[in-house]
């Protein structure tokens, strides 16, 4: 909740009649309604506590990293470099060039050479900018990381949004090390829902996971994952955050 603070965030429809909100990056055409009657099958449950210790969420990450270096582009998403100050991670960040409008080069290999990262965060369409990475240099990109052994995570969440955006997905079952972080709150118009997983492969948590959040309703997250297309949380379907 925000008290007497300015709202730094899109979507406050509730300050006056808004019809149309161009203040938030969601789906325009609303919820999907096979995701609106998960929710009403939900329902039973809302009663529940969440489980505390999210034993049954844990049990299904996989391949948790806390990594010591990190890198991720400038400028791009905030909170990467946000959440990894908080493990005491170090960031290493690649500039964009104002020249080129932005748009993720060819230098960004020779830059991932260098630093060695543990995990490197590409955020494509990368935000704010909006730039599209060409597929070539994606596939560049993940091959490289393979062979350094980095942990890529691929950002996509504003991908189904775009018009010729190239995702990583197809690669998942062949690059172990490639993460794929997707949004129900931008494809499917659900910001008021929060979950995240790992896509393919999911196995008992190794570690622990730092900054968790709450499930809000875990029979609930369940149903909407199959709804979303991921079917049983072990078959590899799509991550969902």
């Amino acid at each position: 909740m925000l008290y007497d603070t300015k709202n730094p965030h899109g979507g406050d429809i509730y300050a006056g009649n808004v019809r149309l909100d161009f203040s938030a990056n969601t789906n325009p055409f609303g919820t999907p309604e096979s995701v609106l009657a998960a929710i009403t099958r939900a329902l039973p449950e809302v009663h529940r506590y969440p489980d505390p210790y999210c034993r049954a969420l844990r049990a299904a990450f996989a391949d948790a990293v806390r990594p010591q270096r990190a890198a991720e582009l400038a400028p791009t998403f905030a909170e990467y470099s946000l959440a990894l100050a908080r493990t005491g991670c170090a960031v290493a960040r690649y500039t964009l060039s104002e020249k080129n409008g932005f748009a993720p080069d060819g230098g960004i290999l020779d830059f991932l050479r260098e630093t060695r990262p543990e995990v490197f965060f590409l955020c494509n369409p990368n935000n704010p900018t909006g730039r599209l990475a060409d597929g070539a240099l994606l596939k560049e990109i993940l091959a490289l990381c393979e062979k350094l052994g980095t942990y890529l995570f691929a950002d996509e969440c504003f991908l189904d949004l775009t018009d010729g955006g190239e995702s990583l997905k197809p690669f998942l079952t062949r690059c172990p090390r490639l993460f794929i972080l997707k949004a129900f709150t931008k494809s499917y118009g659900m910001a008021g829902l929060r979950h995240g997983g790992r896509p393919a492969r999911l196995r008992s948590l190794r570690g622990r996971i730092a900054a968790a959040r709450y499930v809000r309703d875990r029979a609930a997250v369940e149903r909407l994952h199959a709804c979303a297309g991921g079917g049983h949380r072990g078959a590899g379907g799509d991550g969902i955050s």
